[in-house]
């Protein structure tokens, strides 16, 4: 790109080469065209280096969204065009807004992010009773209670969300707390878990509620584990198109599976920068 100052904010790769097909969104700003010329010719390229299916790329320039365009496919089984529109999961992203919905519980006074999380909810148990007296809130959005992923215990499985909270109890601690970063997606379902007891609502609808709706983002999606995403995911397998099903991972983060557009992750990145500014700069 010969103009630095435009940003490519956002790509969606889904992982075969294919020949590109597009549909945009595209800006009528002869301005921001000259500058973007070329620029169909090098996703082409990047398609093509990349060995993938579909690209979405949304373009940003002085706070504002100027090109949003999709390249590929979205499905390549069916042929259908990648836009600036499709859908697509956006698993761990999905750890925010759970952070940010307890966050509002924290400013209601339902929970605190420095106390033991069993001051604000007695019914959780972890594997010892120093994690019961000592772990907080942050320290499960911050990966921090020594217990690491455990992840074969909801990898496929049946359970609930709150059979998975109830399950935190015979997960093992590897490391001291707080002296390790160790992932762990559990302890996300579990604040998701107590975001719904402690709100009187299911995860799901606090988070469109309380801040998918507010922020406008009309693009946004909160998938049901059970039905595939509007974006397939493919890779290339000894040379052929293998369609890969997506982890049914509705359990974790708190969350079924959600999915975005273009536009909407141009409104999370821009709250995401903007902090309490985002406002200032108009309504996100």
């Amino acid at each position: 790109m010969k103009n630095r100052n435009l940003i490519v904010i956002s790509l969606c790769v889904l992982g075969l080469l294919l020949p590109a097909i597009t549909w945009s969104a595209e800006t009528n700003d002869p301005d921001i065209t000259r500058k973007l010329d070329g620029f169909d010719a090098y996703m082409s390229k990047v398609l093509k280096d990349w060995n993938t299916a579909g690209i979405g790329v949304g373009v940003v320039m002085n706070d504002k969204l100027v090109f949003a365009k999709g390249y590929g496919y979205r499905d390549y089984e069916k042929k259908l065009p990648f836009t600036a529109a499709t859908v697509c999961p956006i698993a761990s992203n999905t750890k925010l807004f759970t952070a940010v919905a307890a966050g509002l519980l924290v400013e209601e006074g339902k929970f605190t992010w420095d106390k033991p999380v069993r001051e604000s909810v007695p019914a959780i148990r972890f594997n010892n009773e120093q994690l019961n007296n000592t772990v907080t809130l942050r320290d499960m959005l911050s990966h921090r209670t020594g217990v690491t992923r455990h992840d074969t215990i909801w990898y496929k499985s049946d359970f609930t969300r709150k059979e998975l909270f109830d399950r935190l109890k015979y997960l093992e601690p590897q490391e001291p707390m707080r002296q390790a970063f160790l992932y762990n997606n559990l302890m996300f379902a579990a604040v998701g878990y107590m975001i719904e007891l402690q709100s009187g609502h299911r995860w799901e609808d606090f988070v469109r509620e309380r801040i998918f709706e507010p922020a406008r983002h009309e693009e946004h999606q909160l998938l049901d584990h059970r039905h595939d995403a509007p974006a397939r995911l493919w890779r290339a397998l000894h040379g052929k198109a293998r369609f890969v099903r997506a982890v049914q991972d509705s359990l974790l983060r708190g969350h079924s599976r959600s999915g975005a557009g273009r536009r909407d992750r141009f409104k999370h990145r821009r709250a995401v920068a903007l902090g309490d500014r985002a406002d200032e700069r108009g309504k996100i």
